[in-house]
């Protein structure tokens, strides 16, 4: 029955109408990485677990990449608060 409704109508999206939100989305991704890879870029560290061979030397070990303050959490929030929002009115826009 919603197929029929007549308040419904058949919407054609064309190319531009999504090229330019998605050009819009990449570059302000772009621009809040490259600001953070430049400004304050991630560390490498590597952890050791507990095991150890007959001579002493560790035997396991894995490493990640880390945040070198507590000021680069704040990209984190930046990056989150972007797509969560673009996210955000994608779901209101399908809404309607």
């Amino acid at each position: 029955q919603i197929f029929h409704h007549p308040k419904c109508r058949r919407v054609t999206i064309k190319v531009k109408d999504v090229i330019v939100p998605f050009l819009i989305l990449l570059g302000l991704n772009t621009i809040v990485l490259i600001c953070w890879t430049a400004i304050s870029p991630l560390k490498w560290e590597r952890f050791h677990m507990g095991a150890t061979d007959d001579f002493g030397r560790r035997l396991q070990s894995y490493g990640m990449c880390t945040l070198n303050s507590k000021k680069d959490f704040a990209y984190v929030v930046l990056l989150s608060i972007v797509n969560l929002a673009v996210l955000l009115l994608a779901n209101i826009q399908a809404y309607q």
